[in-house]
């Protein structure tokens, strides 16, 4: 599966590896660096996850569990995971 990450949240590859950084620091193992290629013309990184079956977290779910961690929530319109926005 391709996912264009840097079209839905924009960033620097440095800001990527960062986000990579942090979340395998919260689960380790889960996201892998393969490697970088061009695609369509682009430079991308090539990253991969396993296959986890399971279900959606609910919202409060996930303000429960980024709070439990330290995250500070920086913003939220209630309505979607895309509002999501928190820092460490």
């Amino acid at each position: 599966m391709i996912s264009y990450w840097f079209a839905i949240f924009p960033a620097t590859p440095a800001q990527y590896f960062q986000r990579l950084l942090l979340s395998n620091l919260l689960q380790p193992g889960l996201n892998s660096l393969e490697g970088f290629c061009e695609l369509d013309g682009r430079f991308v990184i090539v990253t991969s996850q396993p296959f986890i079956v399971g279900r959606n977290a609910t919202l409060q779910e996930i303000r429960a569990y980024m709070n439990q961690r330290g995250f500070v929530k920086l913003c939220e319109d209630g309505t979607s995971l895309k509002s999501l926005r928190y820092r460490l």
